[in-house]
């Protein structure tokens, strides 16, 4: 219970809070039904705003297939977008949009389109970009041309002539771009590559690489990239998951995040350094020293949290059943090949789910901190951020992601509801309303792919310097910027409590004006006193506290 005490011509507020030890836990692991569908979205939503649109391919003329947006870190408040068929445009402040770089120009025949999971599918600026000029890249490239540094398990039979069909479809490739001038609008450079990664099937890549946004010099992180490398796909027709034993194998790059620095020069082939503190270098095990994390499926998209704890996270695509957001530590094993979400999987059988043994002990495996099943339809999850821009003060602190296969929508959960999870249990995601720019209750898909055609969104998540979410597609090239909903009166608290604490997830209504002193005991000790002001800048600001908790 709390206790609120409004004083008009003060416009200030005292309030005494008793709260339960821990707020909004996760459920115990348990049917498939824990934390399977997400809860109504309490009347918390956002508004979808045509930002632009990127313009078909110059040389086929097919719709963009855009994968990853992000701005480059040289204070031009440029956004750069790629599109799988090859090409990286540049969106200028003015939101007029030019292509940057022609990735069949520039690399020739290294580069091919050949499946919709591969093409050109991820880029990350150095940190330094502004003044050393490099831009990394990931492209398909046709097997014979290189060799690869990391091969497929499965061994190909030289007798049968390129018609063994475990021959691997193509390669996946880490290439470093040196741009001559960092501030140009259109590439001209050099590019190397840093390595090569024989592809066993033909879906389950590389996925989204990212630097670390919050590591500055002389952070353990700074100037490292993050590799995730799935599973190396599926056999068809799936008559086992993990065809490979990929998932539980850190000695091979499948299943796995990487970290690596890709100007050093101390790995294997001699292009890119393995920094001294990665978790299995000199561990004394056959685990790759790139290795940062293994036990993955098809962990597409990572982010950080640039506020809280700061902590890494990754989207995973499920195989069956469970999509998931897994909060990345180094040396964790999540699972995959024995374990989908929070649940054991039958590897003869990917709709055979069953509970975690009671006495599986702690730690064995690090479990989805959020998920949602399928709910007998399919479904992938699209990425996501952890929220700290400003336009939407009411998913402050809170994950929003999204799933790509039909109209399930999109989801927001608190960060502050995993901290105390207990083993084995996840927090709840909700729905997020999605309005139209006209200010129209409205639905996911007929926002990003408008009313005809499938319904499937083909969804991606992307974000600015500032926090602020993009939602791009590839359906059609449009990509739309998030802002708050029409009935969105809230402005967040200021960041005095840390994500758990019973504050984290509360927020102030906008039409409060003035200062918020506050007492809180929230485990009945250690009390806390403070006080913020709330602006009175706006116009829609009133006298009066409205709002204190949004559950």
């Amino acid at each position: 219970m709390f206790i609120l005490i409004r004083f008009y011509p003060l416009f200030c507020l005292i309030g005494l809070f008793f709260i339960a030890p821990f707020p909004s836990l996760g459920q115990q692991a348990g049917s498939l039904g824990q934390n399977s569908i997400p809860l109504p979205s309490g009347g918390v939503g956002v508004t979808l705003t045509p930002f632009v649109q990127i313009p078909n391919s110059p040389s086929t003329g097919a719709a963009p297939r855009l994968n990853v947006l992000r701005e480059v870190p040289d204070g031009s408040g440029r956004l750069f977008v790629i599109d799988q068929l090859g090409f990286i445009h540049v969106i200028h402040p003015d939101r007029s949009v030019s292509l940057y770089m022609s990735l069949p120009a520039v690399v020739g025949n290294r580069f091919a389109y050949f499946t919709f999971q591969s093409g050109s599918t991820s880029f990350a600026f150095h940190p330094e970009f502004a003044q050393n000029g490099k831009l990394y890249v990931v492209i398909s490239s046709p097997t014979s041309t290189g060799t690869p540094d990391f091969f497929a398990r499965r061994p190909i039979d030289p007798s049968r002539n390129g018609n063994d069909p475990r021959q691997p479809p193509f390669h996946e490739v880490l290439l470093e771009f040196q741009a001559a001038n960092p501030a140009a609008n259109v590439f001209s450079g050099s590019f190397r590559e840093v390595f090569r990664v024989e592809q066993p099937y033909d879906d389950h890549n590389i996925g989204e690489i990212a630097f670390n946004p919050n590591a500055s010099p002389g952070h353990p992180d700074y100037g490292l990239l993050f590799i995730p490398v799935a599973d190396g796909g599926n056999k068809f027709p799936i008559d086992v998951v993990d065809p490979q034993n990929h998932g539980q194998d850190p000695s091979t790059i499948f299943g796995t995040i990487l970290r690596i620095d890709p100007l050093g020069n101390n790995s294997s082939n001699g292009k890119y350094g393995i920094p001294s503190d990665n978790p299995f270098l000199g561990a004394g095990s056959a685990a790759l020293p790139e290795v940062y994390s293994f036990g993955h499926r098809n962990h597409h998209r990572i982010t950080w949290d640039t506020k809280g704890d700061q902590a890494m996270y990754a989207f995973e695509m499920g195989q069956a059943n469970i999509e998931e957001i897994n909060r990345i530590v180094p040396g964790g094993n999540y699972g995959w090949g024995i374990r989908e979400g929070t649940f054991v999987i039958d590897r003869f059988n990917e709709n055979n789910l069953s509970q975690i043994p009671v006495d599986e002990v702690i730690g064995t495996f690090q479990y989805p901190v959020f998920q949602y099943g399928h709910s007998g339809s399919s479904g992938a999850i699209a990425g996501g951020v952890i929220y700290r821009g400003s336009a939407i003060p009411s998913l402050y602190g809170q994950v929003i992601t999204a799933d790509f296969t039909g109209n399930r929508g999109a989801f927001r959960g608190y960060i502050g509801d995993i901290q105390h999870l207990p083993y084995g249990a996840t927090a709840p995601l909700f729905q997020l309303d999605i309005f139209n720019d006209s200010g129209a209750l409205s639905d996911l898909s007929m926002v990003v792919v408008g009313p005809s055609g499938s319904r499937r969104t083909d969804l991606r998540i992307g974000t600015d310097l500032t926090g602020e979410v993009y939602f791009l597609n590839k359906r059609n090239g449009w990509i739309h910027k998030l802002s708050a909903a029409p009935n969105d009166n809230t402005i967040p608290w200021p960041d005095l409590f840390p994500d758990g604490s019973p504050f984290s997830n509360a927020f102030v209504d906008s039409r409060f004006m003035g200062p918020v002193f506050f007492a809180a005991w929230p485990w009945l000790f250690s009390p806390s006193v403070g006080w913020f002001f709330v602006p009175t800048d706006h116009s829609q600001y009133q006298e009066g506290f409205w709002a204190f908790f949004p559950r």
